[in-house]
């Protein structure tokens, strides 16, 4: 039995709490979840590598602010509001997204996280013959977040 990284689990749990499991990850629902957990979401105009801040005070006033540029763009914004609720779901402080090539430790867990909430089981169990790029397209989500979704789904087999 392969042992599931403790993220994986954790983005399971939340797609089982808010019943996604078989479900197609849109904003509303990303939104939804924001709403249920009390986490303020807004945007601002970022410069620079910022794409996504997640800050959670000592009184536990919780805001996830995402990069405007990803308003255009429905898989990008999809996947920042994903990984702000990793970091929400699974660390405590705060936390930046940079766009990057180095992830560190935490950063890696919220992509997971995010990989994983965005293209549940269930979506995935409805055919056989995934690839990265088919899942990218019907899941609407980044080129990079399916192809982490799709190495998550052969090594554990969901």
């Amino acid at each position: 039995m392969i042992q599931l990284h403790w993220a994986i689990n954790r983005a399971f749990e939340v797609l089982e709490k808010y019943d996604l499991w078989d479900t197609y990850v849109g904003l509303r629902q990303l939104r939804m979840i924001c709403d249920n957990q009390d986490v303020y979401y807004t945007t601002f105009p970022f410069r620079g590598r910022i794409r996504e801040r997640y800050v959670r005070t000592s009184d536990d006033i919780k805001v996830l602010t995402v990069d405007r540029r990803a308003l255009g763009d429905t898989a990008m914004h999809k996947h920042l509001i994903a990984h702000g609720l990793g970091h929400h779901f699974l660390h405590q402080g705060n936390h930046c997204h940079l766009h990057t090539l180095y992830l560190d430790k935490q950063e890696i867990e919220a992509e997971q996280f995010a990989a994983v909430l965005l293209v549940p089981p269930g979506v995935l169990r409805s055919e056989d013959s995934w690839t990265p790029k088919k899942i990218a397209l019907r899941c609407r989500v980044p080129t990079n977040v399916a192809a982490r979704r799709f190495r998550i789904m052969e090594r554990v087999g969901m």
